[in-house]
């Protein structure tokens, strides 16, 4: 976690600052998702248009790698 948030944290008790820290952890993971199943999202509906077969086809996987790169 980010040392100045906890910073922020020092008047605080102890089980607060934990709970704190804890629910800053827990936001922190939830936008970290956000942002990959975006990206995710994002490079399949701008890369992928044939669903004909099982795997991706050279032109979608590079596309797909490309987008990610970006990103």
């Amino acid at each position: 976690m980010d040392k100045n948030i906890l910073a922020g944290l020092e008047g605080l008790p102890e089980e607060d600052k934990n709970r704190m820290s804890a629910m800053i952890d827990h936001l922190q993971l939830r936008d970290s998702l956000r942002m990959y199943n975006s990206l995710a999202e994002r490079c399949f509906t701008d890369c992928v248009d044939n669903f004909t077969r099982k795997t991706l086809q050279k032109q979608e996987e590079t596309c797909v790698m490309r987008c990610a790169e970006k990103s």
